[in-house]
C-alpha cells in the first residue's frame, strides 16, 4: 500500500467514527502488515502458499477485531452498527445474563440519539430495541434498571415532543417489567 492508501483507509475510518489515536493505530497495523512477506529463497512453493495463507488470515483476524471493536462504539444509522449488534448477538448466545448490558446499552443510545438530534423514526426504533432488551432480562439487578430510567429520563428533557410521549410510555412500561 502507498501513502494514498493510507489516507484512504484515514478516511475511511474516519468515516466509521473511528478517533484520531484509532484511526493511526490502524493504519500502524496495516503499515506492519504490509512488511510480512515469506522468505522465498529457502521456502518451497507449498510453504510459501501456507505461509501467505497465515499472513492472510492473521490479517483477517487483526481487520475483524479491530472492526469489531471500532463498533461498539457506534449508533442505530451507522454503518458499524450492524457489526455491534452481531457481535453482541454472539456475546449473549455464550453470556446469557449479557441482557442487562445489552438493556443499559440501548437506553444510552437512545440518549445519544436524541442529544444528537437524531431522526425520530431512528430514536423510536431504539425504544423498541431497548423495550425488547428489557422485556427479555428478567434478573433482579435493580442498578441495571435504574441506569436505563435515568438515561431515558435524561434523553427525555431534550427530546421532541413526539419523542418525549415514546420515552414516557417506555418509561411507565419498564415499571411494569421490574
Amino acid at each position: 500500500m502507498s501513502r494514498w492508501s493510507d489516507r484512504k483507509l484515514l478516511h475511511e475510518l474516519q468515516m466509521m467514527g473511528a478517533g484520531k489515536d484509532e484511526q493511526h493505530d490502524l493504519v500502524a497495523v496495516a503499515q506492519r502488515l504490509r512488511t510480512l512477506q515469506p522468505a522465498r529463497s529457502a521456502v518451497g512453493s507449498h510453504e510459501s502458499r501456507r505461509i501467505r495463507w497465515a499472513s492472510a488470515a492473521a490479517a483477517a483476524v487483526i481487520t475483524l477485531t479491530a472492526l469489531t471493536l471500532l463498533a461498539q462504539a457506534s449508533l442505530p444509522g451507522s454503518r458499524l452498527y450492524p457489526i455491534k449488534r452481531t457481535s453482541e448477538n454472539a456475546a449473549l448466545a455464550v453470556v446469557p445474563s449479557y441482557h442487562a448490558t445489552l438493556m443499559m446499552r440501548r437506553a444510552d443510545e437512545v440518549r445519544r440519539l436524541i442529544a444528537m438530534n437524531a431522526s425520530t423514526k431512528t430514536v423510536q426504533s431504539t425504544l423498541r430495541q431497548y423495550q425488547t432488551e428489557a422485556a427479555a432480562y428478567k434478573g433482579s439487578n435493580y442498578p441495571a434498571f435504574e441506569y436505563c430510567k435515568h438515561s431515558l429520563q435524561q434523553a427525555q428533557t431534550s427530546a421532541n415532543p413526539t419523542e418525549r410521549q415514546l420515552i414516557a410510555s417506555v418509561l411507565q412500561h419498564l415499571g411494569d417489567i421490574h
